[in-house]
């Protein structure tokens, strides 16, 4: 019976806002847990509904940015980082 948002170790829970344009898996209202890896989306484990078996994650390094030097913070903008939870 806990509340969103709370912390879960190091990733964080919250509750979307709002959503852009073509963004299917969310809407808001929804609960998710933000990670630090975002999956692919089109592997085999991907495609079999099996995410955490993802072949090509795109991970967040401890600084706080992407492997390619994006800031986590304009990456929380894209929605593989947030996993709907019931």
């Amino acid at each position: 019976d806990s509340e969103y948002p709370f912390l879960l170790g190091h990733e964080a829970a919250g509750i979307i806002e709002a959503v852009g344009p073509g963004v299917t898996a969310v809407e808001p209202g929804d609960f998710v847990i933000l990670n630090w890896r975002a999956v692919c989306g089109q592997c085999r484990a991907c495609k079999r509904g099996r995410p955490r078996y993802c072949f090509d994650t795109f991970n967040a390094e401890q600084k706080m940015t992407l492997t390619d030097g994006t800031e986590l913070t304009a990456a929380l903008g894209i929605g593989a980082f947030a996993v709907k939870t019931p």
